[in-house]
């Protein structure tokens, strides 16, 4: 079944199955991987034993925790480090997903506190998404592994989209 999930799931090409004492792959998966090699764990073990359509839907509600939880920590974890050291630890459909939150939440605090009469705002905004380009330009203009650099532009594109929209 393996082999087929590429077919089932958009973008999951393997599970990471838990090793027993002789490293043999157990039938209880603890992550999974993107066609890019992209890693997700999942939030527990998820057990891939019995009929097939039984296991496949417990892999799917296994697969949601996963990506509920890598989001919920993402969150909490986004104001911890720089933004340019906080997307290294995180899946790029994460990264992607929690930037545009942050993104949004910002723009509608620069609009609130434009009502409040700070003028600059929207200003201090675009200049604080000028810094997030700037971090990201000189991110790629260093080493990096092959889906970092993917994630960084990705990024990047969506930074230049948002910067013109402010």
């Amino acid at each position: 079944i393996l082999r087929h999930l590429p077919k089932c799931f958009d973008n999951v090409h393997n599970l990471k199955f838990r090793l027993d004492e002789k490293d043999e792959p157990t039938k209880q998966a603890i992550g999974m991987f993107s066609g890019e090699k992209d890693y997700v764990a999942m939030d527990g073990e998820c057990s891939c034993d019995g009929a097939v359509e039984a296991w496949l839907q417990n892999v799917v509600d296994c697969m949601r925790l996963a990506l509920q939880k890598e989001f919920r920590d993402s969150v909490a974890g986004y104001d911890e480090k720089p933004r340019a050291k906080w997307l290294f630890d995180q899946s790029a459909q994460n990264t992607v997903m929690v930037t545009r939150v942050f993104y949004t939440q910002e723009m509608n605090e620069a609009f609130d506190q434009m009502e409040e009469g700070n003028d600059n705002a929207l200003k201090d905004f675009y200049q604080k998404q000028v810094n997030f380009l700037l971090d990201l330009i000189q991110l790629i203009n260093g080493e990096l592994l092959k889906n970092d650099r993917k994630k960084i532009v990705t990024l990047c594109t969506i930074d230049v989209q948002d910067r013109k929209s402010v």
